[in-house]
């Protein structure tokens, strides 16, 4: 028998699809120093909290991984949804044309 997956049982994950210009993304090298993913290239991105909505999440994340405050970070809109047997990831399009990082991040690159 199939077990039936149910929206409460899925993990929701934001990722920030950070758009530099019209032709160029930005992405992140995740720092060796990491627990979970260490290395990774990817968008900054994690997952949604309870009580919080895919842009409140991007949000957080992106203050956390590149600081930066909320008025840096302006959300264009939501791109897609990617949807698995465990997890729906919010992919959201972002201006970041003045972006810094941190310690989770190992540098970052277009």
């Amino acid at each position: 028998m199939t077990d039936i997956i149910t929206e409460s049982d899925q993990k929701h994950y934001a990722v920030a699809i950070p758009f530099v210009d019209e032709e160029n993304l930005l992405f992140q090298v995740r720092s060796d120093k990491l627990d979970h993913q260490p290395g990774d290239i990817c968008f900054p991105g994690g997952k949604v909290e309870e009580g919080e909505v895919p842009e409140e999440a991007v949000i957080r994340e992106l203050s956390e991984e590149l600081l930066l405050s909320k008025e840096q970070i302006e959300i264009q809109e939501e791109c897609s949804l990617l949807v698995s047997d465990t997890a729906v990831i919010h992919q959201l399009a972002q201006d970041a044309r003045d972006l810094s990082h941190e310690r989770n991040v190992l540098f970052l690159f277009c």
